[in-house]
């Protein structure tokens, strides 16, 4: 199991665990709803209140790549389906999108088969800019998983399979 397949099994087994934890599962409480409409640079971003590092509100520039790397695998989304994708609500992602559009990343056209659509895709900087994060998410994991010898690596990605694969039949 090559690294790569290890962190995409890593980071779905995270993102498994926070949503059971917010449902209320594994006999914990569901954790407080994030607060929305804070600015970029005001308490809670960046380090500063109670959902700095270790908080489970993500960073602006985390959600950009969110949607950037989505959109790369994703062309010509839904606004509507890139809303529940993500699970944001539809007037936030409206004006994230706005500012990701505005900085040239990507574009936003009605639907010709549905004028009540909007559908979302990435520019060619778009593009440049969600390769770039792959790869500094390649990087980034390569490094996390550099104390693990291969065999150790081979046996996280297995137990993690298990994991997922028990929660799926669920």
């Amino acid at each position: 199991m090559d690294n790569c397949e290890l962190i995409h099994l890593l980071r779905r087994a995270a993102r498994l665990s926070r949503e059971s934890t917010e449902e209320g599962r594994f006999g914990m409480p569901p954790p407080p709803p994030p607060l929305e409409g804070m600015e970029e640079n005001g308490p809670g971003w960046g380090g500063h209140g109670p959902h700095g590092p270790g908080g489970h509100m993500e960073r602006p520039h985390r959600e950009r790549e969110r949607v950037l790397s989505l959109l790369d695998e994703t062309e010509g989304v839904s606004q509507q389906k890139l809303s529940l994708i993500l699970g944001i609500r539809p007037q936030s992602l409206s004006e994230l999108l706005g500012k990701l559009e505005k900085d040239g990343l990507l574009l936003r056209e009605k639907n010709p088969a549905d004028r009540r659509e909007t559908l979302v895709s990435l520019t060619p900087e778009g593009r440049e800019r969600a390769a770039s994060f792959e790869e500094e998410r390649r990087r980034a994991g390569e490094t996390f998983l550099a104390p693990l010898s291969e065999d150790e690596r081979e046996t996280l990605g297995e137990l993690l399979a298990r994991l997922l694969a028990g929660q799926e039949d669920e």
